[in-house]
Formats: C-alpha cells, structure tokens, sequence
C-alpha cells in the first residue's frame, strides 16, 4: 500500500472524519513509511495547531485485519511544519526502485527503507534513509520527478559522531 491508497483509505475512515470536524484547519504535512521486504510502517501525520500533530498509523494484526490506531503528539519545531500537497507524482514503489538502484550503484544491497514524503523549503520531497550491509547508509531526496536532488553515503557511526559534537544535529 502506497501513500496514496494508504490516504484514501484513511480520509474514508471515521476516525478521520470526525478528526477533520473537529479540526477543519489541519493540514497533511508528513507521510512516514518503513520498507524492508513488505511496507512494515504506514503512517500520515496532520498537524492540528497549538503545537499538536495528530497521527495515523495504519497496520495489519497478526492475522492480516487492517488497524488503524490514531495518536495525538506534540509537534516539532513549528519552523519544520509546512503543508504538502496530497496529489504526488511518484509513490513508494517508484522511490523504492530508485533507492535499489542507488544502492546498487554502490555494489550493496537495501536491507531497510525509511522514507518521509515533507515539504522542504518549499519543495516537496521523498527524504530517504536507505539502511544496507555493514551499517552502511544512503541518505537521499528525491523530488517529485524522481530526480536524486541530494545524495549522501555514510554509515550510522557518522550520525552518532555528528551528535556527539554537535548536540543540536540529529
């Protein structure tokens, strides 16, 4: 289920509905999925105002029954918070080929796929963290052409070196 099906199927739920009574100005402003061999996470987060993002993950159980659980949270810095548009061009069976194509650039292959469809400055991109082999790491955007904008290889130690001299830096 891609970002698409995976919004539709939630605008139809009743948890939504009443979700957007309540709230008749909040905005999509991030899609968040995790993608290994199947799409293990789905989840599209609105922000509803006064710093609160309300989340909806959508799952299956154990038996394959569709779930979707509904989470009020506090927001990140509201700098961050900017609308995206629901009409995307590419969806995550594109982003997931060009992650595998990235990947095999570099002679690896995907172990996990962590993708954020956001709005950056303006742009709407799909922010990847594609996870491969021996705790390398592709980090990547992608716009809405499915052009690699950026493109950064590394591996998780980086992160954590990078946090522990600049504790601002995620």
């Amino acid at each position: 289920m891609g970002f698409k099906e995976l919004f539709s199927k939630i605008k139809d739920a009743e948890e939504f509905k009443k979700f957007k009574k309540d709230n008749p100005d909040a905005f999509l402003y991030a899609a968040f999925f995790v993608i290994s061999d199947k799409i293990e996470q789905k989840q599209l987060d609105f922000y509803k105002g006064n710093g609160k993002v309300e989340t909806f993950i959508f799952n299956e159980d154990e038996k394959g029954k569709e779930i979707l659980t509904v989470k009020t949270e506090d927001a990140v810095k509201q700098a961050d918070i900017s609308p995206i548009d629901e009409k995307i061009k590419i969806d995550i069976d594109k982003i997931e080929e060009i992650a595998k194509n990235e990947a095999e650039k570099e002679g690896l292959a995907v172990n996990k796929i962590i993708a954020i469809l956001q709005n950056n400055n303006g742009n709407q991109i799909w922010n990847l963290t594609v996870l491969l082999p021996n705790m390398y790491m592709l980090r990547m955007h992608i716009d809405m052409d499915g052009n690699v904008i950026e493109r950064k290889k590394g591996t998780v130690f980086d992160i954590v070196q990078k946090k522990d001299n600049n504790p601002s830096v995620a």
